[in-house]
C-alpha cells in the first residue's frame, strides 16, 4: 500500500471545491468531496473520506478514528493472543457440526480460524480501541493503489460511525448468544459498509449510480456466495467471510432503494432477528421467526447444556451439501425457527436439531430428505406437525428409543 502518498486534491469551485480527476463521477448531493484515491495515512485523506461517508449516510461527520498499519504476521500474533484469552469451542459442538457436514474435522480449531482470518482480512475497525487497522500486503503495488485504499478506508469509516452511534460492542453483547441472530446482525452492519464502499468505488471509476443495477450485482454475488460456502470444508466459518458482505449488502441496498439512508439507519438500529430476511428476494415480504419450546430431555434425562440456532442460511447450505439442491431454497425460505441442543460428554455427545417450517407440507418435504443431512453414527428423524427433529449421537446411543420418548 502507499505510505508516502499525496494530498487529495486542490480546491476548484467549479467542481464543488476540489479538483476531480477525469475518471471520477461525483455522487449527487456529495459533489464537494474528492473522489480521487488517496493515502489513508494522510490526515487530509481520512478527513475527506469521513466527510464523504457521512454525506452518503445523511449524518454529521463523526470523530476521526486513527489508522494503524500492521503486517500480516503482526495481525497473526494479535489474533493468536486473542485466541488464548477466548473461551475454546466446545468439542461436542464441533463434533455435532461435523455430523451435519457444516464443519470439517479440526475446522473449528483455533489455528484454522487464525489462518482463515489472516488470509481473508485486509482491514478492520476495532470497537475496543476505536481505531482502523490496515493489514499491509506482503508486496505493495507499484504505483500504490490509492483508489482501493480509499474504498477500504470508507468501509471501515462506516463501522467507526456505526460504533459512535450504536456502540457496536454493546449491541452485539445484547444479542441472544446464538449463531443465526449474530449473523443477521453482522450482515446488517457489514451490508451498510459494503453498500457505501461500492458507491464510492463506482464514483471513482466514473460509473453513474443511476446506471448501475446494484440489486442485480449483489444478487450475482449472493449466488457465488452460496456456491463457495456450500463447497467449503467448514461452511459455518466460511460463511463469515462471504455472507455478511453479499447477502447483507443486497438486503441493505433494498432498503436504500426504498427509503435512502434513513431506511438504512432504521435497519442498523433494529437488525432482523434471523438470516431469513437476507435470503428473501429484494422487496419480498419476510415472515417473522417463531419461538420454540424449551429443549426436550436428553436420552438419559439430562438437561441440554449447549443451545444454538443455525438458521435458514445454514439449513440451505446443509441441504445443498446433502445433494438436495432442488429443495434447498424453498425449504430455507420456509424456515421459521430452529434450535440445536447438545447433551452428553465430550466422548459421547448427543444432540437434537429441531427445525420449524412454515407448513406441515414443508415439514414433510424436509423429513423425506432428512436422513441425507446427518452422518452421526446414530440418527433418528421425527416429524411433529410443522417441526422436524433430528436425534443424533454416537454408536452408544439408541436414537430411535430417544426419539420415540420425545415424539410418541
Amino acid at each position: 500500500m502507499g505510505l508516502a502518498g499525496t494530498a487529495c486534491g486542490e480546491a476548484d469551485e467549479d467542481t464543488g471545491g476540489v479538483d476531480l480527476p477525469p475518471e471520477s463521477a461525483p455522487i449527487a448531493g456529495c459533489e464537494q468531496y474528492d473522489y480521487a484515491g488517496c493515502d489513508v495515512l494522510e490526515a487530509s485523506c481520512r478527513e475527506n473520506v469521513m466527510g464523504l461517508v457521512s454525506c452518503l449516510r445523511g449524518s454529521d461527520p463523526g470523530e476521526l478514528p486513527p489508522v494503524r498499519v500492521i503486517t500480516a504476521e503482526e495481525y497473526r500474533t494479535e489474533l493468536e493472543t486473542d485466541v488464548v484469552d477466548a473461551e475454546p469451542v466446545d468439542d461436542r459442538y464441533a463434533r455435532v457440526l461435523e455430523w451435519l457436514d457444516l464443519a470439517a474435522p479440526g475446522g473449528l480449531d483455533a489455528e484454522e480460524l487464525v489462518d482463515a482470518q489472516v488470509e481473508d482480512v485486509a482491514a478492520y475497525y476495532s470497537p475496543e480501541s476505536q481505531e482502523i487497522v490496515v493489514i499491509a500486503p506482503d508486496a505493495s503495488p507499484v504505483p500504490p493503489d490509492y483508489e482501493s485504499e480509499m474504498a477500504i478506508l470508507a468501509h471501515e469509516t462506516v463501522h467507526a460511525l456505526q460504533d459512535q452511534e450504536l456502540d457496536l460492542a454493546a449491541a452485539e453483547e445484547a444479542l441472544p448468544g446464538l449463531y443465526d441472530p449474530w449473523l443477521a446482525f453482522r450482515s446488517t452492519i457489514e451490508g451498510e459498509a459494503v453498500l457505501y464502499e461500492t458507491m464510492i468505488r463506482a464514483a471513482t471509476w466514473s460509473l453513474d449510480l443511476d446506471d448501475l443495477d446494484l440489486d442485480r450485482r449483489f444478487g450475482e454475488l449472493c449466488e457465488r456466495t452460496l456456491s463457495e460456502v456450500s463447497a467449503a470444508p467448514t461452511p459455518i466459518i466460511e460463511t463469515f467471510y462471504w455472507f455478511p458482505y453479499t447477502y447483507g449488502a443486497r438486503y441493505v441496498n433494498a432498503a436504500y432503494a426504498d427509503g435512502g439512508s434513513t431506511a438504512v439507519h432504521a435497519l442498523t438500529e433494529a437488525p432482523p432477528p434471523s438470516t431469513l430476511a437476507m435470503l428473501a428476494a429484494s422487496g419480498a415480504d419476510v415472515a417473522e421467526s417463531e419461538p420454540l419450546p424449551g429443549p426436550p430431555p436428553g436420552a438419559a434425562g439430562a438437561d441440554a447444556d449447549v443451545e444454538e440456532s443455525l438458521g435458514s442460511w445454514l439449513l440451505m447450505v446443509a441441504l445443498i451439501r446433502g445433494e438436495q439442491s432442488d429443495d434447498a431454497q424453498d425449504l430455507a425460505h420456509a424456515w421459521r425457527a430452529d434450535r440445536l441442543w447438545i447433551y452428553g460428554t465430550e466422548g459421547a455427545p448427543e444432540a437434537v436439531w429441531q427445525i420449524r417450517l412454515a407448513t406441515e407440507a414443508d415439514a414433510q418435504r424436509l423429513s423425506w430428505v432428512a436422513d441425507l443431512l446427518c452422518a452421526a453414527p446414530e440418527v433418528a428423524v421425527r416429524r411433529s406437525d410443522r417441526d422436524v427433529l433430528f436425534f443424533m449421537g454416537t454408536s452408544a446411543l439408541d436414537a430411535e428409543a430417544w426419539a420415540d420418548a420425545v415424539v410418541p
